[in-house]
């Protein structure tokens, strides 16, 4: 079965855990951890060499203590051992993975880890908070999981705002695999940088040892991938943003279980879909198998071949999903309820015993049973009521039923709800509301009237105060915009009466709202990740030289154009100095009225923000002179690059490491890739370092069946080198 000496690297692959789902409900609350205890025994059953899993490990932001209690005794259970670990692991481990240690858990001397577990972050347990922190940042304290895909934004919160993915280089053997690992970011704003050829894919250099073309590339991430209705056709990542080079990729998010691997439509890589291990809506698709992944990597014949095993979840609950209209069944009476009743508890009953016969383990679980109902020209029934006959037959008795129409029925009633969440509340029922779309009801009943606040920014920060527990998450944003605001106009001149006073503030509010909309989804979400420093801690194994590169991605139509910028400071004064008449009594008024305005909230604004500089008025009135915007830009460059230089001097201590790229030095790399006619030459570069490496010790570890090794030297200038797309020859397929 494995390749000769037993260099087969074998990955167990599981996304959307959602630990913790249900934690209150006395039936369904240990369905998620009985499917997660399941994954690990197949893990050690298998003998794999690690776990991936694809984001969504928690269900809840942030997850009860009964939930990280039975989370950390699952991972103490099946991870810690003395097994051998034949992985190791070439890249920058600083620039992997974001804790202060810095380096993957099986190297600590003080855990023995059996069984290395990789994680992203998805959507339910993302970094959020004035620290950036995720739930899987407690368990990678804890040195129980490697969480990865962190990435760390470059460009601050201006909306030029880059993203870096750079990959875990592991190797067994001779398998090579480059695992690249991106969390969740909200996919207007990751389809926003991939429009803008914003995403850097760092790839190895070629080495003596190492070929580009050896590395097998799998990449993780969790995102939407197929649209969720018309209205949100922008709320997802097609196949074509992905980088070319990809052999491999798990794409987490998606719930339904499609785990045999399928060929890109743009692309020649492959992707699966392995789906939650959970179900945690009724809906049809989460009623099918839920399957695991066992990807088996090898190098055969000087080739590298991998091939899929996909392995069946047997412990969780069974769930049954069907269909029914009413007008299909031999009802005499439409106005009858008892006999609509009596046929709807026949029909849920034959769910019962078909979800009987689908229980692998022969338990007495009570199983999820839906039954959608299209009730057109009937009236309905009590669900609740209806419920209560199955209390002790199913695990959902509140919920077995759920009641639709049909599309023509929709459009003539006013449309309540389709079966892609779209979304006309004229005649919305009570029991769509579960389904509906924060989004929806904001663009349909509020777009209209929001003047100051964009509706991208309100719908995530109401997602962050719903789904995320935080409770400041709107005052922010209130306050964020009414100061950016008031800035804007503090800085205009004075305007003539109360009329055009309320005409200036209102153009002023459209244009920054038109403003915020276009930079919206490139610089909203979560607080930016902070960038990787170039120092580590603790001895990494091999270090292998990276090298960033811009992909080639196609060209997108802009989805809305840029407003005008509005005039400066600087500008609004030379207006105000060129005119030759004093202002009238109307417009001295109205400058009044400004003022106090702006004072309004200064006492708060004072309260959140430490003592400002003198103001331009202020700096004006005292006689000192005024540098002028073009004279002060070149002040801050001089003043960034002593700071920078500082910053290099002490990660060049530290051989192996790459040196945080300036702006300055990114936005000409990317120009590079841009002007060059070959669309395949990419820029490569890495920094010479030629201090001596502190000594690290090695700290022999046999009885693991891991060596360490020196970190490589680093001794590259800057070059040019073309892009290598690896293909597979062989597909090693049971």
């Amino acid at each position: 079965m494995g390749a000769p000496g037993g260099e087969t690297l074998k990955i167990l692959v599981a996304t959307d855990n959602h630990l913790g789902y249900l934690d209150t409900d006395p039936i369904r609350r240990d369905d998620s951890f009985e499917a997660f205890e399941e994954i690990f025994q197949e893990a050690k059953k298998q003998n794999v060499d690690c776990v991936l899993l694809g984001g969504d490990l928690f269900h809840e932001n942030k997850p009860s203590r009964y939930t990280l209690v039975r989370t950390i005794e699952i991972l103490r259970k099946h991870c810690l051992s003395d097994s051998p670990i034949g992985l190791q692991v070439l890249s920058d481990q600083s620039q992997n993975f974001s804790s202060a240690f810095s380096t993957v858990n099986y190297e600590d001397a003080n855990f023995n880890i059996g069984l290395p577990v990789f994680s992203i972050h998805g959507n339910h347990d993302d970094p959020t908070g004035a620290d950036n922190l995720a739930a899987l940042d407690v368990l990678s304290a804890c040195n129980l999981v490697n969480y990865f895909g962190k990435t760390p934004m470059i460009g601050g919160n201006s909306g030029a705002n880059k993203v870096r993915i750079t990959p875990i280089l592991l190797k067994k053997g001779d398998t090579k695999v480059a695992l690249y690992g991106l969390g969740n970011i909200r996919d207007e704003r990751l389809g926003r940088l991939f429009q803008t050829k914003s995403v850097e894919w760092v790839r190895p250099e070629a080495t003596e040892e190492h070929d580009v073309s050896d590395w097998f590339n799998i990449f993780v991430l969790h995102q939407n991938r197929v649209a969720r209705g018309s209205v949100y056709a922008k709320n997802c990542i097609p196949e074509k943003y992905l980088a070319k080079f990809l052999d491999f990729v798990i794409w987490g998010h998606e719930h339904e279980s499609l785990p045999e691997p399928v060929k890109s439509g743009a692309h020649d890589f492959e992707i699966t879909q392995p789906g939650s291990s959970v179900a945690t809506s009724l809906a049809e698709g989460e009623a099918k198998q839920k399957h695991i992944l066992l990807l088996e990597i090898a190098v055969i014949a000087q080739a590298t071949q991998w091939r899929v095993q996909t392995i069946p979840l047997k412990t969780v609950r069974p769930f049954v999903f069907d269909q029914v209209a009413l007008r299909d069944l031999p009802i005499t009476d439409p106005d009858n309820p008892q006999e609509v009743e009596t046929l709807l508890e026949a029909k849920v009953e034959e769910l019962i015993q078909q979800a009987k016969l689908q229980d692998a383990t022969s338990s007495d679980r009570l199983p999820l049973i839906r039954l959608k109902v299209d009730y057109t020209g009937f009236s309905t029934i009590n669900s609740q009521r209806f419920g209560q006959r199955f209390v002790d037959k199913v695990a959902n008795p509140n919920d077995v039923l759920a009641w639709s129409k049909s599309t023509a029925a929709k459009r003539k009633a006013g449309a309540a709800e389709d079966d892609q969440g779209e979304l006309n509340t004229g005649t919305l029922r009570p029991e769509a509301l579960d389904h509906a779309r924060v989004e929806s009801l904001i663009s349909q009943h509020l777009a209209q009237k929001l003047e100051v606040l964009p509706e991208t920014e309100l719908n995530n920060a109401l997602d962050d105060f719903v789904s995320k527990d935080e409770n400041k998450a709107i005052g922010n944003l209130v306050r964020e915009k009414l100061r950016q605001l008031q800035d804007t106009l503090s800085r205009e001149p004075a305007v003539g009466d109360v009329s055009d006073l309320n005409k200036h503030i209102d153009e002023k509010i459209r244009t920054q709202r038109a403003r915020d909309e276009v930079l919206a989804t490139a610089s909203t979400g979560p607080t930016n990740f902070p960038a990787a420093t170039p120092t580590q801690t603790g001895g990494p194994a091999s270090t292998e030289r990276m090298a960033p590169v811009v992909e080639d991605f196609p060209a997108a139509t802009p989805t809305s154009k840029p407003s005008e910028e509005p005039p400066s400071a600087s500008q609004g004064r030379a207006s105000t100095a060129t005119g030759a008449a004093p202002k009238s009594q109307g417009a001295a008024n109205s400058q009044g009225r400004l003022d106090r305005f702006l004072r309004g909230s200064a006492g708060a604004a004072a309260e959140r923000e430490p003592p400002a500089a003198p103001s331009a008025r202020a700096r004006g009135s005292a006689g000192a002179p005024e540098p002028s915007p073009a004279k002060a830009a070149p002040s801050k460059a001089k003043a960034a690059k002593p700071a920078a230089g500082a910053r290099a001097r002490g990660g060049g201590k530290a051989r192996g490491k790459k040196r945080a790229l300036s702006s300055e030095e990114e936005e000409e790399e990317v120009d590079d890739v841009e002007d060059s006619e070959d669309s395949d030459v990419v820029v490569c570069s890495s920094e010479e370092e030629d201090e001596e490496s502190e000594a690290v010790d090695p700290t022999p570890r046999s009885q693991r069946g891991v060596k360490r090794r020196q970190p490589s030297q680093l001794n590259v200038s800057q070059v040019r080198c073309r892009e290598t797309t690896y293909r597979l020859e062989t597909q090693w397929r049971t």
